[in-house]
């Protein structure tokens, strides 16, 4: 069974870690990356997807927000170098919280 995923977040070099670890992983099925959460909403609405890999910190629409404008979300881990929402996230049944800097054998 292959999980399809997409990757939202503002930071390129972040952007392209997670595309490299998901690549390495036979059952994740990258669908596409997004540099913000509006975008993805949209994609969203015409496309399965069910897992997400959400930074929290953005500068126009934030991974929390983002969050909260979902009535039926996917799987959600939380990339951040925040460790502060880790809560916050949790509060939103978040599957994991991946901290910055990670390894690929946390990112499994």
């Amino acid at each position: 069974m292959n999980i399809n995923c997409i990757v939202i977040d503002d930071t390129p070099l972040a952007v392209e870690k997670l595309e490299g670890f998901i690549r390495q992983v036979p059952f994740l099925n990258l669908l596409k990356s997004f540099n913000n959460g509006i975008e993805a909403i949209s994609f969203m609405k015409t496309n399965p997807v069910d897992l997400v890999f959400l930074d929290i910190q953005m500068e126009q629409f934030s991974g929390l927000q983002f969050l909260e404008s979902l009535q039926n979300p996917p799987q959600i881990i939380i990339v951040s170098a925040y460790s502060q929402y880790a809560v916050n996230g949790f509060d939103h049944s978040v599957t994991d919280y991946l901290l910055k800097p990670y390894s690929f054998e946390r990112f499994l």
